[in-house]
């Protein structure tokens, strides 16, 4: 996905302005944002780059992000080697070292507010952000407390302001309250973040952790939340979580992208 701010039209001059000199404009500025779905660098990935190196699950699809000012995704997973796993069927983690797969493709940040960054409990999601920090990689979407969680990733280019936030809408996880570490909840109540983030930056994306795993159409929540985060001052709306694609629209001026699908993933084989 790319997306461009568009520069606003020249008026014409007037017949007792024509033979004034032209002004010469400043043009306006434009920026392209890619984005990608689930990026799941654990298991079989994890196996992979063991044998092969850190570059390994990027390295064929490094022409697809060429020209993009910035590179965003969800990390589907957890980078540590510690901690207890939750009681649920898939736990997700990667040894810290593997964050250089990230920095080698060129992400400038990451959306942790999905179902599987609290997988190893608080020491995981600390491991993890800690690792994120390490590198030049922004996280966003989950956080040691509430307000960390719901706090967007502030990117810029050129003097242009970008605010990524991130909410999940799925559970087998650990929603951040208070004090409470967490991922960032997806609800219609809790998008003054979003309406905060639209006074002060350029442009907001906000990235929804919702949907029906495998369908390929949208559900009558996630068109809820995308278009009230558009509403709310969002320019656009990236969903991911069902694994396949899913249909995009055009709405109240914003661009919603209902699901990316898989990135990088390893699928059981009757997946």
């Amino acid at each position: 996905m790319a997306a461009t701010a568009r520069a606003t039209a020249t008026p014409q001059p007037t017949p007792s302005q024509a033979a004034r000199p032209a002004a010469t404009e400043t043009p306006v500025p434009t920026i392209t944002i890619a984005a990608v779905g689930d990026l799941m660098l654990a298991r079989d990935v994890t196996t992979l780059m063991q044998q092969y190196g850190a570059a390994y699950p990027f390295e064929r699809v490094l022409p697809l992000f060429e020209g993009a000012d910035l590179l965003i995704g969800n990390l589907e997973g957890t980078f540590t080697d510690r901690g207890e796993p939750l009681e649920k069927y898939y736990t997700f983690r990667t040894p810290p070292a593997f964050v250089e797969a990230l920095t080698l493709a060129g992400f400038d940040a990451v959306s942790l507010a999905n179902n599987h960054s609290y997988d190893f409990g608080l020491t995981g999601l600390d491991d993890t952000l800690a690792t994120l920090a390490a590198t030049s990689i922004s996280s966003f979407g989950a956080g040691l407390n509430r307000a960390r969680a719901y706090a967007p990733a502030v990117l810029g280019v050129d003097g242009i302001t970008v605010a990524v936030l991130g909410f999940n809408d799925i559970g087998e996880t650990r929603f951040a309250e208070g004090d409470g570490a967490g991922v960032a909840r997806a609800s219609l109540t809790n998008f003054a973040e979003i309406e905060l983030a639209a006074t002060w930056a350029d442009y907001v994306i906000v990235m929804f952790h919702a949907g029906t795993e495998y369908s390929t159409q949208p559900t009558s929540w996630q068109r809820s939340l995308a278009r009230n985060a558009i509403d709310a001052g969002a320019d656009v709306v990236i969903g991911h979580h069902p694994h396949v694609l899913q249909p995009w629209e055009r709405y109240n001026g914003g661009v919603i992208l209902y699901s990316l699908g898989n990135f990088v993933f390893d699928l059981d084989a009757d997946d």
